[in-house]
């Protein structure tokens, strides 16, 4: 294969090999990517981790958290959480959260390096990642390593604390109609899917994280989203399908860069239900035994009966 290269001004033709295999120390092949440095740097995942945990020492924090690697090691997930009082939020009596940054790498050919708002909520050590959908940064294979990325974004994330709090405390009071449309929602968007046993670890959950069943908050309804995720996941479901529930629920406080309005939530979901069963029919799948009955009230409470 040929390709056009910027010699000093001038245009010049070289052959280039193609591919390469990304091979790990202990041999497992982790991608195929391109075998050109001018076109795929490759960007080690220790690389990234030091970075981050340089800057969180620097800034004064403490970092702590978990690395997994998929099974061929093509993709790291790294949630790092701080330590410390400039990273601590506290929201409402007692709920106290430890900001950190999501990292997650990889080489499947499109995905280089992402740095995510993260926080550990302390009581339950629920992780929660996204929630403010624009504190965050990527970086690309294209170009050579850049740990001045990840010095940005623990700055980023430490000089967030209050926005992320200002955000948290509006959403505790933004309430749905009450517990069985919090379920429903749950089950629209995606939840079920990586639950072991979907009917009982949602409502579970939201026992476990709903104070008042009659006006469930969208922080408390978020907060039982990532309770499944991370404590009743079943073992078997992919790590990058979990995430990709993790961002699903994310939504729940995070719309385009604004916090959603809990009644247009809540509305739309029973509103896409119903016109499911109607087009369905006979066929139509209910995410749970009495879902019929449950969309039957709320649609009556919501005017769309």
């Amino acid at each position: 294969m040929y390709a056009c290269f910027d010699r000093g001004g001038e245009s010049e033709w070289s052959e280039i090999p193609w591919r390469d295999s990304l091979v790990t120390g202990d041999g497992r092949v982790a991608g195929d990517v391109s075998a050109s440095d001018d076109f795929y740097s490759v960007i080690q995942y220790g690389d990234v981790l030091e970075a981050v945990h340089r800057e969180m020492g620097d800034q004064g924090v403490e970092p702590y958290g978990t690395v997994s690697l998929s099974g061929s090691a093509h993709r790291m997930e790294a949630p790092v959480y701080m330590s410390g009082d400039q990273a601590r939020v506290e929201i409402g009596e007692g709920d106290r959260l430890n900001m950190g940054v999501k990292v997650s790498a990889g080489h499947s050919g499109h995905m280089g390096v992402h740095y995510n708002l993260g926080a550990e909520r302390l009581v339950c050590r629920n992780g929660m990642t996204r929630f403010v959908s624009d504190l965050h940064l990527d970086q690309s294979h294209g170009e050579r390593f850049q740990p001045g990325l990840a010095y940005e974004a623990v700055r980023g994330v430490l000089g967030s604390t209050d926005r992320v709090e200002e955000r948290l405390e509006r959403a505790r009071k933004r309430e749905l109609l009450n517990l069985d449309e919090a379920r429903l929602l749950l089950h629209d968007i995606g939840v079920d899917r990586v639950a072991e046993n979907s009917e009982a670890d949602i409502m579970n959950a939201l026992f476990e994280e709903v104070e008042s069943r009659e006006s469930p908050s969208l922080y408390e309804v978020y907060q039982a989203g990532t309770r499944v995720v991370d404590h009743y996941a079943d073992s078997g479901s992919p790590g990058h399908f979990q995430e990709t529930v993790r961002d699903n629920v994310a939504r729940l406080l995070d719309v385009d860069g604004e916090l959603p309005d809990s009644d247009e939530l809540g509305r739309s979901v029973v509103e896409n239900r119903l016109n499911y069963f109607v087009e369905e029919g006979e066929d139509a799948e209910p995410y749970f035994s009495a879902e019929r009955e449950t969309l039957r009230d709320l649609a009556e409470r919501r005017g769309l009966a």
